[in-house]
């Protein structure tokens, strides 16, 4: 079966009801049918149907559009597999119309070069040439947007590959650390391993650079999403773990996904469904941990508004876990957006694709953020908080992971 006849296989259980169209953040901005999962699918049968060229531009425009939330999938009455077929329409297209140099040196920056990027960022804070260059570059809309993306940026921390405990028959449960786990995701990492620690779990961080795939396989990149697969086989599947945690839901939720992908060898498909029983959310993990070993947590008496990422509550289902996670420190106050909230515009590297849409998304989000006091905004992929902070860095909320939060409770410090 050819990637035509899999668009068009899944594409017929769309009845084209038009239940996602009020979910759709695209078409809610846009009002524009091509703009809505509906409009999409039916650009893509035409372009499975050969109706379409592949490099037609405004094909590649509305589909280049969507921020694969999923949200889609999460009310469709006939389970319309959206994300699946989307990725193989990109995946044909960008054979027809492959990536640019430039598009190809940033992806593997963002993916595989993520401490040696966050050095540099470094290193332009703290040198005093963004200090200098930040009036300059406010006369450029696309590269003051850019910039006001970075936090300020500490020092690169570092990290061992192994954490073990006293306790001589301690489990031992892996990190899937990711792109980001050790440079701008490090506050949670260290915040896993303290917690998992005191639980009496030793840690083991692969010591081999690792991608979940999700950037490669949303634009398209099919050969490079399934090497990058291989490699997370061989360095978690094959190992004595009772479980493999993730800190980012955008990972895990592309993780979970691995026994769906093309494999050639029944060997790998057996790894794959072997890793995804092994797979769970750090939250969760240490939810249930906690249910059977308790930890004493310092009182804070702030307001914290729970935002639930795409991943996390379409593709892993578990929308609730950040909020029965910090449900342990006492006095505080949690506010969880509705149900109704729509994704928040990162969306992997959409923000910096189409920041006018990101933008707008984003500033939804926030209005009903900030509708109420917050002091805290908690959400469990790094993506989305690093957007959330840009957004309100004037403002002095803190936008961190829970296991964050929790971990600075345990350990006593003042979250401020």
């Amino acid at each position: 079966m050819n990637d035509y006849d899999d668009i068009l296989r899944l594409a017929d259980h769309c009845v084209k009801c038009g239940l996602c169209l009020p979910q759709c953040p695209t078409y809610q901005l846009s009002r524009n049918e091509n703009e809505s999962p509906r409009g999409r699918i039916a650009l893509m049968q035409a372009l499975a149907a050969n109706q379409l060229d592949a490099r037609d531009d405004s094909l590649y425009r509305h589909l280049d559009n969507c921020l694969l939330c999923r949200r889609c999938e999460y009310v469709c009455p006939s389970g319309v597999q959206y994300g699946r077929i989307m990725d193989r329409a990109r995946e044909h297209i960008t054979q027809q119309r492959p990536p640019s140099r430039s598009e190809k040196f940033g992806r593997q920056l963002l993916s595989r070069h993520m401490p040696g990027v966050y050095q540099a960022l470094r290193l332009y804070q703290k040198s005093g040439v963004q200090k200098l260059l930040r009036p300059v570059l406010k006369h450029n809309k696309k590269l003051d947007y850019l910039q006001n993306l970075m936090p300020p940026l500490p020092s690169l921390a570092t990290f061992k590959s192994d954490y073990p405990v006293k306790t001589k028959t301690a489990q031992q449960v892996a990190i899937f650390t990711g792109c980001m786990g050790t440079s701008f995701d490090a506050p949670t990492l260290d915040a896993a391993i303290t917690l998992l620690n005191a639980l009496g779990y030793r840690v083991r961080l692969p010591d081999k650079p690792h991608c979940c795939g999700a950037l490669q396989q949303h634009r398209g990149q099919a050969a490079e999403t399934q090497a990058l697969a291989v490699n997370n086989l061989q360095i978690f599947a094959e190992q004595d773990d009772e479980a493999v945690l993730f800190l980012a839901s955008g990972c895990g939720a592309q993780l979970l996904e691995y026994p769906q992908r093309d494999w050639e060898q029944d060997q790998q498909r057996q790894k794959a469904e072997q890793l995804q029983k092994k797979l769970q959310d750090i939250s969760s993990f240490l939810l249930k941990a906690l249910q059977k070993n308790p930890l004493s947590f310092r009182p804070l008496n702030k307001c914290v508004v729970v935002h639930q990422p795409c991943s996390q509550r379409h593709v892993l289902g578990l929308p609730d876990v950040a909020a029965q996670l910090l449900a342990q420190i006492p006095d505080l106050q949690l506010r969880s957006l509705p149900d109704t909230s729509a994704c928040c515009g990162a969306a992997g590297d959409y923000m910096l694709r189409h920041p006018q849409t990101a933008q707008a998304l984003r500033q939804h989000l926030l209005d009903k953020i900030l509708l109420d006091e917050t002091d805290i905004i908690v959400s469990t992929n790094i993506g989305c908080s690093l957007f959330i902070q840009a957004g309100i860095e004037e403002r002095g909320i803190r936008v961190m992971h829970p296991v964050q939060l929790l971990m600075e409770r345990y350990r006593g410090k003042d979250t401020g």
